[in-house]
């Protein structure tokens, strides 16, 4: 494995922690940090020597075994046993000499406690690493030999099993991959610091070598130590000839991409939610629909294998145009397969458009003569989860009754019968279905006449909602048949004709069972995307399902909820959300700070940041005259300067420079784009807009002073300056230089301190 592989799988392992402390909060690890502040500096090898390990209290961290013979040591043997301690603390010894003497001169002073006996002070190396890193928290950290060694094939490294070389290994392994990775990562250590800062005593933990052997613990030995407890030590044994990959990055239920503009949010939605489907897909091929360059349509039979390595690539790199086009098409494939919605949320955007709600309509009582009624209508939520559970209750096995077909074939069928002049009688022999009204070229409602002095309507949405519970006998009486909309009526006003009607369409049934009635089948995955979710108002479009979309409590959950929605009538089954339905928004951290963000929706949401990724930028250099401009330094610069007077929220993302191949295009990119996304963050600060661009000699933007002198100037307007954009002829004229000069200093700079960060690992 080379050293790029390492730093993307160190990258996953990072991803993979904060979604697990994110829902942790660090509860039951925070203790590591507490006993660091409490006793940092401890034990003092002078006259406090016994008196300060008196008041350590290791908890868990050292072996109860360990800590009884440490006891033994320290309180008979206290000048010898603080001799051993002068030379584990002495820093200009090799680390290696140090443990080994530690082991070999506790042993041999234990043994001459208990003489004639065989007994081990049980010295390791994890009881030395305890006591280096009260002494100095900056430089060492705690260790055990488990994770050390998971750590090592997960990096493909060679493990060291000599006495005194492995915790001086696994040190150089942390600060040569962890350390650097974490100082990266800008939401670790935030995340690290608010739950520090809600922590009592805890160690600041400056340069991350409590959090770096956290990561490490728990994520290689602590998720190991909890399943084997479960009785599923087989599994265990499974899990670690598989990835970390494989075993840890499981795609939660609900997620939220955020991040500045341009960094691929909703681009990756599409990767997100054809990767969530391909989980539980069983078929080896796709049919798809490619578009070409000229907008033509070719149908192609596509590998699944195919789809998931062009999966894995793009997380690492950016995938070609082919590629992409190949996993739109598959997007699109699942889209008309239902698997798939995607909307956008906005101001106005409204609980009845999400779940569910009333729409007017005009509908034909007789000849001429229409009526204003309300129907129900079933927002993008309230469809796809009830097309998700459909499919959770019938890979169950439980029998499912397809009622909408069974209700269009039927009504087709009458259609024919009055198309051929035939009379369509009920069971009652007197009332009879006249007509059939459609709508959109779509059954809409059965027209009951013959003895019946007036036309009544038998309409969809009441024989929907009833006609499964009649064909499994829980509607037994006309009676059971209950109004449409909330009234003191005891049942509908058409009972009579509705039962009538159930009894000719359970004839039917009966006859074509098999047709309607599915088998079981497999579970698959649904997604709903929602772009911009933080610009919809949350409490009022989810109202009180909210709650609902939870992990335990979906439908198959631990704690599964339903719950009955406002405009459901009494028959209406009681709605919940599946578990087998992922959420996955996206969200603009330019448009409104996460901090604003609902709390019911942060609580309930696994937020995965996207910054801008430079490494997508790591080889594009644009040629000019003879000069070379590279685009990840430029924008690293951007950046940076952005982040110093503003913040990281409003950085600006990698997306804007991907397509950048010519110097004619990068120009075109920031006059159109760059600089008007740079005045919409500062309000037109023009001071702030140079400073970025490093734009000290007017080489974007131009400073304007007035030809004319002002009259009575009592407003003391003399240092005032009139900015203006370069006009695109200007644009024209400007060089690689003008480019170059917005990074080179910073370039510089960081290169350096690149330098020194080599040279100093640990610090």
């Amino acid at each position: 494995m080379n050293e790029e592989e390492r730093k993307t799988k160190i990258e996953k392992l990072l991803k993979a922690y904060k979604q697990h402390i994110r829902k942790t909060e660090l509860k039951d690890e925070l203790y590591k940090w507490r006993i660091v502040g409490r006793y940092k500096g401890l034990p003092r090898t002078n006259n406090n020597f016994l008196e300060d390990f008196k008041k350590i209290n290791p908890e868990n961290l050292i072996d109860h075994h360990a800590w009884q013979s440490i006891g033994d040591l320290y309180n008979n043997k206290t000048e010898e046993y603080k001799s051993i301690f002068i030379e584990l603390f002495n820093e200009k010894e090799d680390l290696s000499i140090r443990l080994v003497k530690f082991k070999n001169k506790a042993e041999e002073l234990y043994n001459s406690i208990k003489k004639g006996e065989t007994y081990k002070a049980l010295h390791y190396e994890s009881v030395s690493a305890f006591f280096l890193t009260l002494k100095y928290p900056e430089k060492y950290t705690l260790y055990r030999a488990k994770y050390y060694e998971e750590f090592c094939k997960y990096l493909e490294e060679k493990p060291n099993s000599t006495v005194g070389e492995k915790y001086p290994h696994y040190l150089e392994l942390i600060r040569k991959y962890v350390l650097p990775a974490i100082r990266d990562d800008e939401e670790l250590k935030s995340l690290k610091k608010k739950f520090i800062e809600e922590c009592k005593d805890c160690y600041e933990d400056p340069n991350n070598m409590i959090l770096a052997q956290d990561i490490l613990y728990q994520m290689f030995y602590k998720e190991k130590i909890e399943k084997s407890e479960k009785g599923e030590g087989n599994r265990i044994e499974e899990e670690s000839k598989t990835t970390l990959e494989n075993s840890f990055f499981q795609s939660p239920l609900n997620t939220i991409l955020f991040g500045p503009p341009g960094t691929g949010k909703t681009y990756n939605t599409i990767n997100r939610a054809v990767e969530i489907i391909l989980e539980k897909e069983d078929k080896k091929k796709l049919n798809v629909k490619i578009k070409s360059d000229n907008e033509n349509e070719e149908e192609r039979e596509i590998e699944i294998s195919e789809i998931k390595e062009t999966l894995k690539k793009g997380k690492k790199e950016k995938i070609n145009n082919e590629e992409r086009q190949v996993l739109k098409a598959v997007f699109d494939y699942y889209k008309e397969e239902k698997q798939i919605e995607f909307i956008t949320f906005h101001q106005s955007y409204s609980y009845e458009e999400f779940v569910e709600g009333i729409k007017p309509i005009l509908e034909e009582k007789e000849e001429n003569d229409k009526e204003l009624q309300f129907e129900k209508h079933e927002g993008i939520f309230k469809n796809i989860s009830e097309i998700a559970k459909e499919n959770l209750e019938k890979a169950e096995g439980k029998i499912k009754i397809e009622i909408k077909e069974l209700i269009f074939d039927f009504a087709d069928k009458v259609k024919n019968y009055l198309d051929e002049g035939k009379a369509f009688t009920l069971t009652d022999k007197k009332a009879k279905l006249v007509e059939i009204k459609e709508r959109d070229g779509e059954f809409r409602s059965f027209i009951v006449g013959g003895s019946v002095k007036s036309h009544q309507h038998l309409s969809l949405g009441v024989i929907n909602r009833d006609l499964e519970n009649f064909l499994i006998g829980k509607i037994k009486t006309a009676d059971d048949i209950k109004p449409a909309k909330e009234s003191k009526q005891r049942r509908h006003g058409n009972a009579i004709y509705y039962y009538a009607l159930y009894e000719r369409i359970k004839e039917f049934y009966e006859k074509n069972k098999e047709k309607y009635t599915t088998k079981k089948e497999k579970l698959k995955n649904y997604v709903l995307i929602i772009d911009e979710i933080n610009r919809g108002n949350i409490s009022k479009i989810f109202g009180e399902l909210i709650t609902l979309i939870e992990e335990d409590k979906r439908i198959g959950g631990k704690e599964e909820l339903r719950v009955k929605l406002p405009y459901s009538s009494d028959g209406d089954e009681d709605f919940g959300v599946p578990k087998n339905l992922y959420i996955v928004g996206t969200m603009n951290t330019a448009d409104r700070s996460i901090a604003l963000i609902d709390t019911a929706l942060r609580r309930r949401f696994y937020f995965e940041e996207m910054m801008p990724d430079y490494k997508l930028l790591e080889n594009k250099k644009i040629k000019a005259e003879n000069k070379t401009i590279e685009l990840k330094p430029l924008l690293e610069a951007i950046n940076e300067r952005i982040k110093f007077i503003y913040d990281r929220d409003h950085t600006i993302g990698h997306s804007y420079f991907l397509d950048i191949e010519t110097f004619e295009k990068l120009k075109d990119v920031f006059e159109k784009e760059i600089i008007p996304l740079l005045q919409e963050y500062f309000y037109d600060d023009w001071e702030k807009i140079r400073f970025v661009l490093n734009d000290k000699d007017n080489r974007f933007i131009k400073v304007e002073e007035l030809n004319y002198p002002i009259p009575n100037n009592d407003f003391n307007l003399e240092d005032r300056k009139i900015y203006k954009i370069k006009s695109s002829e200007e644009w024209n004229d400007l060089d690689a230089d003008a480019f170059k000069k917005i990074y080179e200093e910073i370039k510089a700079s960081n290169d350096k301190e690149e330098e020194q960060k080599n040279e100093n690992p640990a610090e």
